[in-house]
């Protein structure tokens, strides 16, 4: 939202999310209600809880049904919508890309690294051509695609202090999350 520069397009923009995408669709009405509580959001008054990231990519690859493997463990501090936008996002796009690729499989590799969390989700698929293209606003290269849940992923990554981009790979994809980890005591 804040890169849509004056209100009227960011009105323009929830309004076009309202029309385009089926409100039954639990994405699409996720999506529109992380855009107009982040309008108004006051950051004070959110409700944040200790996330353990291997048991929300557990979830999700269930969800999802991809044959995946999950090394490592961490935990961030945050709203749990965020986190699990952020993850859903990537975790999609290796499903999706696994409709028109039978076989791919992914590995999901979680690791505390200083003051940060970091995942890599892989795959074994079709690798990305434009590293940062994806995370575009209404780029796709999926016939029907909207192209805003890896902008969607980026926005809320970066809010959070983290970070999210793709790695360069020869064969397969690979997206990398940064989020700030949280502290032991």
């Amino acid at each position: 939202m804040r890169h849509l520069d004056t209100p009227e397009r960011q009105e323009r923009f929830i309004s076009y999310l309202k029309e385009t995408l089926p409100t039954q669709s639990h994405r699409g009405a996720s999506i529109i209600g992380f855009l107009e509580m982040e309008k108004g959001a006051d950051a004070e008054t959110t409700d944040k809880s200790t996330i353990d990231i291997r048991a929300k990519l557990e979830n999700l690859t269930k969800h999802y049904r991809l044959n995946c493997t999950i090394k490592g463990e961490g935990s961030v501090v945050a709203e749990e919508y965020k986190v699990i936008s952020i993850l859903d996002n990537v975790l999609k796009n290796v499903y999706d890309k696994s409709l028109s690729e039978p076989d791919i499989k992914c590995h999901l590799d979680i690791a505390v690294e200083g003051d940060n969390l970091r995942i890599e989700i892989s795959d074994t698929g079709s690798p990305i051509k434009e590293g940062t293209r994806p995370f575009e606003p209404f780029y796709s290269t999926k016939s029907g695609g909207l192209g805003i849940g890896l902008f969607q992923a980026k926005n809320i990554a970066n809010a959070m202090n983290g970070d999210i981009r793709v790695l360069p790979r020869a064969a397969g994809a690979a997206f990398e999350i940064i989020l700030p980890a949280s502290k032991k005591e």
